[in-house]
């Protein structure tokens, strides 16, 4: 029983991920309606697994889009680090009131896509066209996403799309940067966990790890064949119902609209 806990968390770490749904309000989720105890060390290789497949998925336009748009990523990635690392020392994002706040906030983005992206006219930029007040918008969303609930790959296309890229692109571009921001977060976390000496408070299971790392790999990719075949059809609204289903669902557990009156 404990492996298949791995394996579902695994799975739900990818899909939620990728998908502009929240992988922290799932896994939150989870831990309320199955009683499974959070996990530092869960949290931070299951992100691995789903940095390898964004790799994977990306491979052939990865070392071009490095080439061609080396620095529209360089900045895009330079906006969001600060305000990435300065919500991760604000412990109030961390309440478990918000989390249901910021899945109406993920809704209210999808809104503002979907109706973008049906005047496709408006989204004729390229990446190259990018001006350094876009890439600011883009990255300072990315890192806006560093708060708990608030999805990282639909703030990252919300950000594309008001930079007026083409759709094609955005959906690229949001996660082509993703990678070194990833990256950078995993390390980050990485260094943290071993500084904290989470390692000895924790009873990490080794090989429960690897399967999670493995399956969250494999869940990966297949969220982001899902998004990238949603945002070409121009329908995102079952992830906009989905967002406010589940943000009322935690509004419900948390008490939030109790606490706010």
């Amino acid at each position: 029983m404990d492996y298949i806990k791995y394996v579902f968390l695994g799975i739900v770490q990818a899909l939620t991920e990728f998908l502009p749904i929240s992988s922290t309000a799932h896994l939150k989720l989870v831990e309320i309606l199955l009683k499974l105890p959070y996990s530092t060390t869960l949290d931070i290789f299951a992100h691995l697994g789903t940095l390898l497949a964004t790799i994977i998925y990306f491979k052939d336009i990865i070392l071009d889009y490095s080439k061609k748009y080396f620095i529209q990523i360089f900045w895009t990635v330079i906006f969001t680090s600060p305000i990435a690392l300065i919500i991760d020392k604000i412990d109030y994002f961390s309440k478990m009131e918000l989390l249901s706040v910021f899945l109406f906030v993920n809704a209210i983005f999808l809104i503002i896509i979907n109706n973008k992206l049906k005047n496709e006219t408006e989204l004729n930029k390229s990446v190259q066209d990018l001006k350094i007040s876009d890439l600011f918008v883009i990255g300072f969303l990315q890192g806006l996403s560093a708060i708990p609930s608030l999805s990282r790959s639909g703030s990252t296309i919300f950000g594309s799309i008001l930079a007026k890229l083409n759709p094609y692109e955005a959906f690229r571009f949001s996660f082509i940067v993703s990678i070194p921001t990833i990256a950078l977060a995993f390390l980050y976390e990485l260094f943290k966990f071993i500084k904290n000496k989470v390692y000895l408070q924790e009873d990490i299971n080794l090989v429960g790890i690897i399967i999670a790392i493995v399956f969250s790999f494999i869940f990966g990719i297949i969220a982001l064949k899902i998004l990238d075949n949603f945002i070409k059809q121009r329908k995102l609204q079952f992830f906009i119902i989905y967002n406010i289903i589940l943000g009322l669902i935690l509004s419900y557990y948390t008490g939030f609209f109790i606490k706010f009156w």
